[in-house]
């Protein structure tokens, strides 16, 4: 008896299918068929394989032996390496590609074939490859992507625009804001820009202590508004500082109202208009009201009547010439006072009285110009103090220093007794108050 019906037999019907699910049947996906023992003349083979298993025994080159598998797909039949069983639970439409078969079940899965990286995304699906494959030079710097690690931008793959000027880098940052030369840099969305330092910029510029690009400035701290003449700006310190100073008027000591040629040497107090020959000076009540300028007086002139100077980078002489010759023949020297920007006539007289003084000078025609007048006291002691004899000595023709060692005429007069006007000597800066009407007094007129 065959081992079948022995174990049949023995077993029982009941334990038949398990058996046969272990000797005869295949257990897994992918088993491959195969026959029992070759000396064996007899072979089970199972007859029918459906819900109920029927089997007998048989010799399995009978017409009623399985054949080979050869379909995907196929059932009732014997696996072979090339026709291996599956678990249909492994396999899904989703799983297998478009076209294609197995087990029976026709994929879904879309073939794309190549892919073109340098496109958009065709979509999901199965690709055999890819094609135009990015280098480093269009993959962002520091990046790594496809097994490529970026190089853009960089020195050899520069950004689109960029042209042949310097770029304005962290490393040489400060040195190209110190520089007059060009530089060009990429802002965020990609738009080129180009822009320069500035040469200028050096320590002298810098306040000092302050660290601006590397420099250290070594500027001071800006001047107090008393350091400044009246008239020089530095930085936002507008000068203070006056040194054109003049007498001011008081009507209720001395006001004429009359021409200067009727001018006379007494006490007036008639007039209404404020003239230059209407000054005193300060000693009896000159900064008392009614005060005032005058008449010629710089807005910006303080209530001290000081204005400022003038301001010539690199001239270090007071005095210089105003007129454009001076011989000892043309008579027409004229000289100006930088520091408080009077310019003064030569001698005009050398024996005039006060009210004749006031009257030459408004009647003075010096140089080509017109508009002269009688200077105050105090412009004749700024004068001295200016050191207008150096301005003798090296212009002779002007006024000697011989005539300068005299008195002069002033248009102000003495508040003590309006009789009398004050005269100065140039060369010793005396001052002296002198009856009007005496005649021995030389003059001298400003503009």
């Amino acid at each position: 008896m065959g081992l079948f019906k022995i174990i049949k037999r023995s077993m029982g019907i009941g334990l038949l299918p398990l058996f046969l699910s272990i000797f005869l049947a295949c257990s897994s996906g992918g088993q491959g068929g195969g026959s029992e023992d070759a000396a064996s003349s007899e072979k089970l083979c199972p007859v029918i394989i459906q819900t109920t298993t029927t089997t007998t025994t048989s010799n399995c080159s009978s017409s009623t032996s399985l054949p080979n598998c050869t379909e995907d797909g196929q059932v009732g039949c014997v696996t072979t390496n090339d026709f291996k069983a599956a678990k249909m639970s492994n396999f899904s439409a989703a799983s297998v590609m478009s076209g294609t078969t197995i087990a029976g079940v026709t994929g879904t899965i879309t073939n794309r074939g190549s892919w073109d990286l340098q496109t958009s995304f065709p979509g999901a699906g199965y690709y055999s490859g890819v094609s135009n494959m990015p280098g480093v030079g269009v993959i962002k710097s520091g990046v790594f992507l496809f097994g490529l690690t970026g190089d853009y931008p960089s020195a050899t793959y520069t950004l689109t625009g960029a042209t042949a000027t310097a770029d304005l880098d962290v490393a040489t940052f400060d040195a190209k804001m110190k520089s007059s030369a060009n530089f060009e840099w990429f802002g965020p969305d990609g738009t080129l820009y180009t822009n320069s330092g500035d040469s200028d910029l050096i320590e002298a510029y810098i306040a000092d202590g302050v660290t601006i690009f590397g420099l250290t400035g070594i500027r001071p701290a800006p001047p107090d508004a008393w350091d400044l003449r009246a008239g020089v700006t530095v930085g936002n310190t507008v000068g203070k500082l006056r040194v054109n100073c003049r007498n001011a008027i008081n009507d209720s000591l001395f006001n004429y109202d009359g021409t200067a040629a009727t001018l006379p040497n007494n006490v007036i107090t008639t007039g209404s208009v404020f003239d230059l020959w209407d000054t005193i000076d300060d000693y009896n009540g000159g900064s008392s009201s009614p005060y005032a300028m005058p008449p010629d007086y710089v807005s910006t002139w303080s209530y001290n009547h000081c204005d400022g100077v003038e301001a010539v980078s690199g001239d270090d002489n007071v005095w210089k010439l105003a007129s454009s010759q001076c011989s000892n023949s043309s008579h027409d020297c004229r000289m100006a006072d930088k520091i408080t920007g009077l310019q003064w006539s030569e001698v005009v007289s050398n024996s005039s009285s006060w009210a004749q003084a006031v009257n030459v000078c408004e009647m003075l025609n010096h140089d080509s110009l017109s508009d002269w007048r009688l200077p105050t006291q105090k412009e004749l002691l700024e004068a001295y103090n200016h050191g207008v004899r150096s301005a003798s000595i090296a212009y002779g023709f002007w006024i000697s220093p011989a005539a300068m060692n005299s008195g002069f005429w002033s248009s102000t007069s003495d508040s003590s007794d309006l009789s009398r006007g004050w005269t100065v000597n140039l060369s010793q800066g005396s001052a002296a108050a002198v009856i009007k009407g005496a005649s021995s007094i030389k003059v001298v007129c400003v503009r």
